[in-house]
């Protein structure tokens, strides 16, 4: 599993979302990792907008998703979106 908070967001046209997610490991380190979503939840077809400081993490070609503004309601907690392609990523000292 990896995921953290959404530092920066590239909205394609066909719907398809570039993400760059940071984890703070420590004081001193940051893990950063990108990750390319479907915009569309797996469960209703329904378009999200994934924006900055919002969480996610991913496994097994599933992203989930939690916007920061309803992260207060359990109701939008984990939203399944899906993986396209593979993740990368790199730690930051």
């Amino acid at each position: 599993m990896v995921g953290g908070t959404v530092v920066g967001v590239t909205h394609r046209d066909d719907g398809t979302a570039l993400l760059t997610v940071e984890k703070r490991i420590s004081r001193s380190t940051v893990d950063q990792c990108c990750v390319r979503v479907d915009e569309r939840r797996i469960d209703n077809g329904n378009k999200v907008y994934i924006e900055i400081n919002d969480s996610v993490w991913w496994q097994a070609g599933k992203v989930m998703w939690t916007p920061i503004t309803l992260s207060e309601d359990p109701a939008y907690h984990d939203i399944q979106l899906r993986k396209l392609g593979h993740s990368h990523g790199f730690t930051h000292v």
